[in-house]
């Protein structure tokens, strides 16, 4: 169904001549596809086949919801909103799983630091805290009123917690400068 849009679309774009034909890149695409499972099928016959299609379909599966995962409720539309996108992602603080998963638990040094490799980050202090690791994470996911149940109060809490420290922090520049203006 996506492949039909994809060619209908880059065929609209192409024929109305204000884009470069994107319907080659989606034959390409498809090609090689169907190439790379022709390999699988020669190499280990129809059981390679089914497996690499599992992973194609699979491996995107787990990326998004894990995805989800440590971006929930830390959008523009959640209780987060008024923080101003200044934590985007939600850290994991097991070092065990750091090596697992090389370094993504600390999600939140990415959007500080993209450019640094992920098996060189830790935690972000002030970070929202998953409250288990990410393979318990995902799959409570799955389960809605699980999720909401274990995510709320921890997305709350830690909302609470950070506007606590801002207001803190507002008000302690708000003194030094009182303090400061009155000694002048």
């Amino acid at each position: 169904m996506a492949l039909a849009q994809a060619v209908k679309f880059s065929s609209a774009m192409h024929k109305a001549g204000q884009a470069p034909s994107v319907l080659d890149r989606v034959w390409l695409y498809v090609g090689v596809s169907c190439g790379v499972a022709a390999l699988f099928v020669w190499a280990g016959g129809v059981y390679r086949l089914v497996t690499y299609v599992l992973m194609s379909v699979g491996v995107p599966f787990l990326l998004n919801t894990v995805t989800y995962v440590q971006h929930w409720g830390l959008g523009s539309d959640g209780p987060a909103a008024s923080l101003k996108a200044r934590d985007l992602a939600w850290d994991e603080d097991s070092k065990l799983q750091s090596w697992i998963i090389l370094g993504i638990n600390f999600h939140q040094q990415h959007h500080n630091n993209s450019r640094q490799a992920y098996y060189t980050y830790g935690a972000t202090q002030g970070a929202p805290k998953l409250p288990a690791d990410y393979a318990l994470m995902v799959l409570a996911c799955f389960v809605p009123a699980l999720w909401r149940r274990i995510m709320d109060p921890v997305l709350l809490r830690w909302v609470a917690s950070a506007k606590t420290e801002a207001g803190q922090s507002a008000a302690a520049v708000a003194g030094r400068q009182a303090s400061m203006s009155g000694a002048v």
